[in-house]
């Protein structure tokens, strides 16, 4: 458990290199302790994935999540796992797919309060502004600030780059870039 925590640690504080290894250490750790099928050794290799897209390795992050795509976890699990491939498609500019992979994992984790519920409402607010689409964006940035405030300390890279985030939407709007507000 420890190479976990030390991973998701290092993922968080944006030092995506060194939590590759201790994610893939996870894993290992994980299925021999629990068998192949090891729910935590699935969500180490699922963030490892999401490190490796945020990183830019976008073919090898895409092989990654290809070899978890067919296990099925629970539905928070697996909402979890759609944002986590949301973002790699939106940085491979498959636009629309993010999009819904987006909405659908932000739903599964809408209204838990968690910090996953906020970065599920962030990563939709992100593709969505990857996609053009600032409008549309900004609701969901409101809703992934609003909950980082409460389960997070505001200097979190996460939290920072919602509000990053919400502010280029909203001034893209102000430039009368994507679209109308709608309420």
């Amino acid at each position: 458990m420890s190479y976990y925590h030390l991973a998701a640690a290092l993922a968080a504080a944006r030092l995506g290199e060194e939590a590759l290894s201790r994610f893939e250490a996870a894993a290992r750790s994980f299925k021999e302790a629990g068998g192949p099928d090891a729910p935590l050794a699935w969500r180490s290799l699922s963030l490892r994935a999401a490190v490796l897209a945020r990183l830019g390795r976008l073919d090898e992050a895409d092989r990654e999540f290809a070899t978890l795509a067919s296990t099925d976890r629970p539905a928070a699990e697996n909402a979890a796992h759609a944002v986590r491939l949301a973002f790699l498609r939106s940085r491979q500019h498959r636009h629309e797919e993010a999009i819904a992979l987006a909405h659908s994992g932000a739903e599964g984790l809408r209204g838990t309060g968690r910090n996953a519920s906020a970065y599920a409402e962030s990563t939709l607010g992100q593709v969505l502004l990857a996609a053009g689409r600032h409008a549309e964006a900004i609701p969901a940035l409101q809703r992934s600030v609003a909950i980082y405030a409460k389960v997070e300390v505001t200097t979190s890279p996460d939290h920072g780059e919602a509000t990053a985030a919400l502010a280029r939407a909203r001034a893209a709007l102000a430039d009368g870039v994507g679209g109308a507000l709608v309420a």
